[in-house]
């Protein structure tokens, strides 16, 4: 005869509780992790989308291909105290995009910027982004949506 030993039903009923207040906890905090980070982003693009209104004085002074450097220049004119941020985006003549040229830098208030493309757009669309801060999260946010004027080079 074999002398089995088994746990006692106190100790394996402490044992699934135990266990169960461990799977609970890693599920909360799983939970949690997620739903912080999906409102941190979307506070954060709440307040990048009022930024935008201040974002969107500025001023797009010149546009022209120069024939000597093949290259289309963009002048911009920050308007704000305020620095901005922003793309240029250049089309060919049927509209399709040639480039994407993301900001390198900030412009600061009242400075100006020039962006040059390697090569004679027919059109470009000046694009300004707001970076914003919500609690600890940091993002920059397109303001296409409010200026979405393309300047057409003649």
């Amino acid at each position: 005869m074999v002398n089995k030993k088994a746990i006692s039903p106190l100790i394996a009923t402490v044992l699934i509780i135990g266990f169960t207040i461990v799977l609970a906890g890693i599920t909360i905090t799983f939970i949690q992790n997620v739903f912080d980070t999906n409102l941190c982003n979307e506070g954060c693009k709440s307040e990048g989308s009022s930024t935008c209104f201040q974002a969107t004085n500025f001023d797009v002074v010149a546009v022209y291909n120069s024939t000597a450097t093949n290259n289309t220049v963009v002048s911009i004119v920050n308007g704000n105290s305020d620095a901005i941020d922003f793309a240029v985006v250049f089309y060919d003549s049927a509209g399709a995009s040639l480039n994407v040229t993301e900001s390198t830098g900030l412009i600061t208030g009242y400075n100006s910027t020039t962006v040059l493309h390697g090569a004679e757009a027919a059109s470009v669309k000046v694009i300004p982004k707001a970076q914003a801060t919500y609690e600890d999260c940091e993002c920059s946010v397109n303001c296409g949506e409010i200026e979405e004027e393309v300047i057409i080079i003649t």
